[in-house]
């Protein structure tokens, strides 16, 4: 227990956020009559439809559409930040990445550099302006820095900035999110782990790399994945096609082309027979079986059958479900709060 409070206020330190940045909004986005609002979990609209777009929740802030330029919203419908910006992410660690310039919602920034992604505040304000390194991608903060890349002789480079606006050194591969205090990257050929002060503690000697989480990370050598602890050591024996990283005490992992579950300790929980497993999330976790999403619980148990053409995963007590381009919600029992009745995508 003290390890771990010890760990929180070493995570507030580095971030600079506080607690009460992490406010929990219990609302979701639905489409009913042309336009996006919002419900509660009853299925009760809360923020009635009048947007051509909206998006979660994240510390007390939706990012919402109107016309071809997003703003943010509060929980009570206020528009916080005006609709200016062609994309969006969420606010994470109080700070959320926007894109700046020519396009419209759906579009990505071309190699002229028409426009680029920034970072504001929650009020709006721009941050780190000294920076003239333009961002063609700018991703969430993990732990006080965000994956970005820029465009190099029309190849993206990857790299991280963090609350400062100090930019690291770019590398030409993807990077990983900064998770448990590290995270993956390869600064030549092969992907190792660096902390915060850009020591390699793991070496680069994998072909792929996952986040930290639970201790341990999925990585990828000779073509097989297996887990490592933070010393670099494989956890367990055992070596997959594919896998998932832990969540909740299990991780989804691929053999003979079927997913199945281990535990921390390689052990197989659940027998691989599906199509895909996604992260547990609540208790939860998102299925695949012939194309259909359903969801199981951690003994393995099928609570949901797989019978949804889309999901999202478990979040605040509930799931996003889609059936025929119509989205709805579903509790844990598997009933619809909100029905799947009408289709965002065919009225676009």
């Amino acid at each position: 227990m003290k390890n771990r409070i010890i760990l929180m206020f070493w995570l507030l330190s580095v971030t600079g956020i506080s607690i009460a940045d992490e406010k929990v909004v219990e609302l979701f986005p639905v489409f009913h009559r042309g336009k996006w609002g919002y419900i509660n979990k009853s299925g009760k609209i809360v923020i009635p439809p009048q947007y051509d777009g909206a998006w979660d929740f994240s510390e007390g802030l939706a990012a919402v559409q109107v016309g071809d330029v997003r703003g943010y919203i509060d929980e009570k419908g206020n528009m916080v930040i005006k609709p200016q910006f062609s994309m969006t992410r969420k606010f994470s660690e109080g700070k959320a990445a926007v894109f700046v310039g020519a396009g419209k919602f759906g579009t990505m920034m071309d190699m002229r550099g028409s426009g680029q992604w920034k970072y504001i505040d929650k009020t709006g304000n721009f941050l780190f302006e000294k920076v003239t390194t333009q961002f063609a991608a700018a991703d969430d903060f993990h732990e006080g820095e965000a994956r970005v890349k820029f465009v190099f002789n029309v190849h993206l480079r990857s790299s991280f900035i963090n609350t400062n606006g100090v930019v690291r050194q770019f590398v030409n591969k993807p990077v990983g999110i900064f998770s448990e205090g590290l995270a993956a990257i390869a600064p030549k050929q092969n992907y190792g782990y660096m902390d915060h002060s850009g020591n390699m503690v793991i070496p680069e000697e994998f072909q792929d790399a996952g986040p930290f989480s639970e201790g341990l990370a999925r990585v990828k050598k000779d073509n097989k994945w297996f887990f490592i602890d933070k010393t670099g050591k494989q956890a367990f024996p055992g070596e997959y096609e594919n896998a998932g990283d832990f969540s909740e005490g299990l991780a989804a992992v691929q053999t003979g082309g079927l997913w199945g579950c281990i535990d921390k300790s390689g052990k197989i929980v659940i027998e691989p027979k599906y199509d895909f497993i996604a992260p547990f999330s609540e208790g939860i976790a998102r299925i695949v079986v012939k194309g259909k999403h359903g969801f199981m619980d951690k003994s393995g148990k099928v609570i949901v059958e797989p019978k949804f053409d889309g999901a999202w995963d478990f979040s605040k007590g509930l799931a996003r479900v889609v059936i025929d381009e119509k989205e709805g919600y579903i509790d844990k029992t598997g009933k619809y709060v909100w029905e799947p009745t009408e289709s965002p995508y065919q009225s676009k």
